[in-house]
């Protein structure tokens, strides 16, 4: 009898796959599909209320696997550390490090250069007459994007709240995880599309 072994970063792949997919599918729906609030059908609107903000979270998990699945991919543990013997011998916890560290060796392992051709999603522009926020971001870039997920991720996992997110806002995460994905394992990810209008997607073009 053959034993095989289950390969986790196969594994990872697809779930980052799957999760996107799903991804795609919620977005899809919800802009066909906006409920206003009605106090005589609230099941309606809370139903979309509750879609969106698991497309929220789903992308914030989603980042967090990709993030760890690179920076495994660039050598390093994704696994805390429990102890280090005689400074040789490593000891490893089962308990996988943070977004946020998983994050900062993303960050700090990346070659120059690395968002060539990306550009920054501007919020404040002429089409509007005041100063737009979102989770204390002005702007968007490639670079921010990586912790301004974490924000979302943070946030909608642990407070069922939305915050007025435009769907530029969506759609340029959605893309920037593509778009991650894409230059890190295209093989696995050539078929994914950008999602969203000509601006959104002209950014990661």
């Amino acid at each position: 009898m053959t034993t095989h072994q289950i390969n986790t970063e196969l594994t990872s792949i697809q779930l980052i796959k799957e999760n996107i997919n799903l991804a795609r599918r919620l977005i899809e729906n919800s802009q066909k599909n906006v409920i206003p609030f009605d106090p005589n059908n609230t099941l309606s609107f809370y139903k979309g209320r509750a879609k969106h903000l698991q497309t929220m979270a789903i992308l914030g998990i989603t980042m967090e696997h990709l993030l760890k699945l690179i920076v495994s991919k660039r050598g390093y543990s994704i696994l805390e550390i429990d102890y280090v013997k005689n400074n040789t011998e490593v000891k490893y916890a089962e308990k996988t490090i943070s977004y946020e560290k998983s994050a900062a060796l993303f960050k700090k392992s990346n070659p120059a250069n690395y968002y060539k051709k990306t550009k920054v999603y501007e919020f404040n522009t002429h089409n509007i007459d005041y100063q737009y926020s979102y989770l204390g971001y002005k702007r968007i870039d490639p670079e921010t994007c990586v912790t301004l997920i974490q924000k979302i991720r943070n946030n909608y996992l642990h407070k069922v709240d939305s915050h007025g997110e435009w769907n530029g806002i969506i759609w340029y995460v959605y893309n920037f995880i593509v778009w991650l994905a894409k230059k890190e394992f295209k093989d696995s990810f050539s078929r994914f599309r950008l999602i969203g209008n000509a601006e959104i997607k002209n950014l990661f073009q």
